[in-house]
């Protein structure tokens, strides 16, 4: 965490859900070990049984996290939001906000105050621009996040990042994978620019696509 903050990052996303107790400790010494000054959130990508969340959440409720992602299963709408009303850190969906409607759900029952949008799971940059317009209607954040990601959708995520007015909070985006198929990989970093040039900006190499085509 230390690292990353002294390379330029003010935001810091924590993953969640092996076991509760050491997720606390972990969280509470990033915290320990930035500062006051940046921003944590937590993610445990519906991995938390209910007991379990709630543990957590009074654990690190001196942390000052942002908020805690998807801490339970995600069609436990109504379990979510009484993990909602029984903790002071907000709660956010991700799992649980697949569609438009999803949102609709979601927000009536109280079972989250945030949203977290990906391009790759809620239907592209227009569907994903629908859900965001219809949060920031009713004054609801919404974050932006992606998966394991090689430049062409990274790319994605920056231009729509970039033309929604929106979003809050950085975009999150994960560079863990050993190669990319662009011809000219994108640089990952604490400030990244919008790609420039046709489509999204970024040149596929087509002997890359033939070295890891899979044959089902």
């Amino acid at each position: 965490a230390k690292k990353y903050v002294a390379k330029g990052h003010t935001y810091i996303k924590l993953k969640m859900g092996i076991n509760w107790k050491e997720d606390a400790e972990r969280a509470i010494a990033v915290r320990k070990a930035v500062g006051p000054d940046i921003i944590l959130k937590g993610d445990a990508n519906t991995a938390y049984q209910m007991d379990e969340a709630l543990r957590f959440l009074d654990a690190v409720k001196e942390v000052g996290m942002q908020h805690m992602e998807q801490p339970i299963d995600q069609y436990d709408i109504k379990g979510a939001a009484f993990l909602a009303e029984h903790t002071s850190i907000p709660i956010c969906a991700d799992e649980s906000l697949q569609i438009l409607q999803d949102t609709f759900n979601i927000l009536r029952t109280d079972a989250a105050t945030a949203m977290v949008l990906k391009l790759m799971k809620n239907g592209g940059m227009y569907r994903t621009k629908q859900i965001v317009d219809f949060c920031q209607g009713v004054g609801v954040p919404s974050y932006l996040s992606s998966g394991t990601d090689m430049s062409l959708s990274v790319a994605a995520n920056l231009h729509c990042y970039a033309a929604v007015s929106g979003f809050e909070g950085a975009l999150e985006v994960v560079n863990v994978l050993k190669d990319d198929v662009a011809k000219n990989p994108m640089t990952w970093g604490a400030k990244m620019k919008v790609p420039t040039g046709p489509g999204l900006g970024i040149e596929i190499d087509e002997k890359k696509i033939e070295e890891y085509r899979v044959k089902l």
